[in-house]
């Protein structure tokens, strides 16, 4: 018989009760009891050498190309809002980050910097490191952070995946608890679909790729689906857009072809778009 896991514990200032805890913010809570972390010690914020970060940032080379103009556009919608851009890769390690400086010069001492790794068991509760260990939008606020030390801040991060669904990084924005915006997480998450966007474009140049929507204005935008098939219609890949408008995930869609998913093979309507 399973045996129940850590009770979490909540800071003596979160200012409410453990039953309060949002589902997966107490769940993240047991990983990090079960880790050992202590609430109420600072944790080590030691960063990598500057060789071994330039050695990291050259292995996530194709992912800051797509991500580093992007959050050079996040940034200028939430400029002078207390907040920072950061960019990890899939472990946590912040590669880079940008932001108000007076902001900046606050974070530095809980070490958002590149560098860092923020996973849940080096930093708890964060969004980061959620995200990572739940592969989805998290948002941690204020005290929902494990470490008290976090406390005064609010994270609103989302996975980025690489062109076959694997998970690549995270973008994160991290902001003063006391300034958050609902519209925040919205804004992490068209941006991270961008990012992804860009990643997939040119990853199949042998394989034929189909841009869709069932609004046809939406095509061209980040809305739109990207499915990728072989020559004969065999299914390579799609966009988070894609696999929700088929209604199904990448292992539902692997071993699908085109027929199956459009109604038409392939080669008909590639004939037809060659008359």
């Amino acid at each position: 018989m399973d045996q129940p896991g850590p009770t979490p514990r909540l800071p003596a200032d979160a200012g409410a009760a453990e039953g309060d805890l949002r589902a997966p913010i107490r769940e993240s809570w047991r990983r990090c009891a079960a880790f050992g972390l202590d609430a109420d010690r600072k944790p080590e914020f030691g960063p990598l050498s500057a060789k071994r970060l330039a050695e990291m940032r050259e292995q996530n080379r194709t992912l800051a190309l797509s991500a580093l103009p992007v959050m050079e556009n996040l940034y200028r919608q939430i400029v002078d809002t207390e907040s920072m851009i950061v960019l990890t890769d899939a472990q946590g390690l912040i590669l880079h980050s940008l932001g108000d400086d007076g902001f900046l010069q606050r974070a530095e001492k809980v070490a958002l910097k590149p560098g860092v790794v923020w996973s849940e068991s080096e930093k708890g509760t964060n969004a980061i490191g959620t995200a990572i260990a739940t592969l989805e939008p998290t948002l941690v606020h204020g005290p929902e952070h494990y470490l008290t030390v976090n406390h005064f801040l609010t994270c609103s991060a989302v996975p980025i995946d690489d062109p076959h669904g694997r998970l690549i990084g995270v973008l994160d924005v991290t902001g003063d608890w006391r300034g958050y915006h609902r519209h925040t997480m919205a804004l992490v998450r068209m941006s991270a679909s961008v990012i992804e966007n860009s990643l997939f474009r040119g990853a199949f140049p042998g394989d034929v790729a189909l841009h869709f929507h069932a609004r046809g204005e939406l095509i061209g935008t980040l809305f739109e689906g990207i499915a990728v098939f072989r020559a004969d219609g065999a299914f390579v890949a799609a966009n988070k857009s894609a696999q929700f408008q088929f209604g199904m995930d990448l292992p539902q869609l692997r071993g699908r072809s085109f027929a199956e998913l459009f109604g038409v093979p392939l080669p008909a309507v590639v004939n037809q778009l060659a008359v």
